[in-house]
């Protein structure tokens, strides 16, 4: 399944790829950010943590201005992860995706 993101809408497509992003770069050029999973991502508890700290950092490169950074600059990034992640995690409908998203269960993983 794949994922993308075109200048603030979200598109989902079928894919056999794994994770991936086309597209990578800061979110003012309007570049597409495809993020690209398989099912069995989804299947886990784990494998659904790894995915969304995979698609977490992506949406975090993508909205990531370069250089010197103001305040405001700051904070226009952060609504941009946050609106993105939110726009992702929509848009992939899973029930064990959107509970990591919301907080709703322990996301990191612990070793047996």
């Amino acid at each position: 399944m794949s994922t993308t993101i075109r200048k603030g809408r979200v598109i989902v497509a079928a894919t056999l790829a794994t994770v991936g992003l086309l597209g990578a770069g800061s979110a003012a050029a309007n570049e597409d950010l495809t993020i690209r999973y398989k099912s069995y991502m989804l299947e886990s508890h784990a494998a659904a943590v790894d995915l969304y700290g995979s698609i977490k950092s992506r949406v975090e490169n993508y909205c990531e201005s370069s250089g010197v950074r103001s305040l405001n600059d700051q904070r226009v990034e952060a609504v941009c992860v946050a609106t993105m992640l939110d726009r992702t995690v929509a848009t992939i409908d899973n029930d064990r995706l959107t509970a990591i998203h919301s907080g709703t269960v322990q996301t990191a993983r612990v070793a047996p």
